[in-house]
């Protein structure tokens, strides 16, 4: 939860519904599976989608575990009142391009704005702009760059890149009052951020 005078926000970390939650989202069970009461007056909430919106499909040739998540769970995000979509994750592109497509379709249908995904670089890396109350905050969301980051030409999520994250930062600094970096990254099943991580973070925070 981040708030001032300006601004109320909520950040998850990641969404995917799977196994028991996608039974008792099929039940109508909303309210048992995710109560939301307490932040009805936040500005904005938003979530990381790990996996896209897509109910069948074709997945992607990698390692580990093709993730995607119900078409109607637009629906079920909007219902518990999530209005920011973060895409920059290592599964958003599981099911190829045709994923992404879905996704970015059926967030714009559900009126859920997107961020960090895009069908080129330039799109990916694209800040979501809030302004109220005088401030204007940019928004930009990462990941650590693998093999399904965008490229000029070819869709993806808006990957890391340790030189231009400066550019790109000063330039939104330029552009907003405050900028906020979502980041999707770390290690597996361990829960301190490494040497490496400590050093890239706190690099962003001085650009």
């Amino acid at each position: 939860m981040i708030s001032n005078e300006n601004l109320d926000l909520f950040i998850t970390g990641d969404f995917c519904i799977q196994d028991r939650a996608r039974a008792m989202l099929a039940e109508g069970k909303r309210d048992q599976l995710l109560d939301m009461s307490a932040f009805r007056d936040v500005d904005y909430k938003i979530t990381n989608l790990e996996g896209p919106f897509i109910d069948k499909g074709t997945t992607t040739v990698k390692t580990g575990p093709s993730l995607q998540n119900p078409e109607s769970t637009a629906q079920d995000l909007k219902y518990y009142g999530f209005n920011l979509l973060c895409l920059a994750n290592n599964h958003i592109m599981d099911y190829d391009d045709a994923g992404l497509d879905s996704t970015l379709r059926i967030a714009n249908q559900a009126g859920i704005p997107v961020v960090g995904a895009g069908q080129n670089k330039q799109e990916a890396a694209r800040p979501f702009i809030i302004e109220k109350n005088g401030l204007k905050l940019a928004i930009v969301n990462m990941a650590e760059n693998e093999f399904i980051g965008a490229t000029e030409n070819t869709p993806g999520f808006h990957g890391y890149d340790p030189v231009n994250v400066f550019y790109e930062l000063a330039g939104l600094k330029k552009q907003a009052d405050k900028v906020l970096v979502i980041f999707h990254g770390g290690h597996e099943h361990y829960i301190y951020p490494s040497p490496d991580m400590q050093k890239r973070y706190r690099y962003m925070i001085d650009a």
